[in-house]
């Protein structure tokens, strides 16, 4: 579901701890999470400039995989979908997760 694909983007970025921040205020899928910019996360409560830089380069991540492209069904439409083309949230997790190994420290 969305809101879980923002939850797990979150995630590995490490920033889960503002994913009830975003959800609450509409961002609530990868579609709204593309156009993120540094006022929102302000606005968001992203006080760490740190923090806001990490999300700013997710969002750049975002924007320029090409797993990530095109417009997320919204949660009612998408989960028909998902069922019908027989996707599973697990195996997007692990989608997401092996398009985030750049990020794997040594």
């Amino acid at each position: 579901m969305s809101r879980q694909a923002v939850r797990d983007w979150l995630a590995l970025l490490t920033m889960e701890k503002y994913a009830e921040n975003f959800l609450d205020r509409g961002y609530d899928c990868i579609a709204h999470c593309k156009l993120i910019i540094n006022s929102d996360l302000v606005m968001l409560g992203v006080d760490n400039a740190s923090h806001r830089k990490l999300l700013l380069d997710g969002v750049q991540f975002l924007l320029n995989s090409p797993e990530f492209t095109g417009s997320e069904p919204c949660e009612l439409h998408g989960l028909s979908k998902r069922k019908e083309e027989g996707i599973n949230e697990e195996s997007t997790t692990n989608k997401y997760l092996e398009l985030f190994k750049f990020m794997d420290i040594p």
